[in-house]
């Protein structure tokens, strides 16, 4: 059977809906050394399934110019966590984000702008002192809002974690 020809253009203009920008990006920067970020694994494997189910890019960022590729997935895999990751050598995504701890989580809109830059949750009240119950989830409530269309309820956290050591 053919297809009528008056469906063409409808068939040209469906691919266009398709390649729009994800609502949201996330990247949150760890490093391997961190045992704060080390202790979010399970969290950060939680959050990474949620956004790939909801279609918001989610990656890992490595700030250490001395990692290998090699040895960041060997620490994933003993972390059981199974997101993407970019070894920012260079800091240039640090930069961009203006990160300077280990978890901090950068949400960056649509146009790439930051929407929210901070903590993951409020597992942490300072270095040490870590609540038993979280209270407070930063990064799923931003995410929740931009996907709603709104801004974040809250657009900025101090991270708490170790220190990105810039060269």
């Amino acid at each position: 059977m053919r297809t009528p020809i008056f469906l063409f253009p409808l068939l040209l203009l469906a691919p266009l809906r398709l390649v729009s920008a994800p609502v949201a990006s996330v990247d949150l920067f760890v490093a391997t050394d961190c045992p704060i970020a080390n202790g979010y694994a399970p969290e950060i494997e939680r959050l990474h399934l949620a956004c790939r189910e909801k279609g918001i890019p989610f990656r890992l960022v490595f700030p250490d110019r001395d990692l290998t590729e090699e040895g960041v997935k060997q620490h994933l895999a003993d972390y059981a966590v199974t997101a993407p990751f970019v070894i920012d050598r260079d800091r240039a995504l640090v930069k961009r984000a203006a990160a300077t701890t280990t978890p901090e989580v950068v949400v960056f809109d649509r146009e790439g702008a930051i929407a929210y830059r901070g903590r993951i949750d409020n597992r942490y009240s300072d270095l040490g002192d870590r609540r038993g119950t979280v209270t407070e989830f930063y990064l799923r409530d931003a995410l929740d809002a931009l996907l709603a269309g709104r801004k974040p309820p809250v657009a900025r956290t101090e991270a708490i974690g170790c220190l990105i050591e810039l060269p």
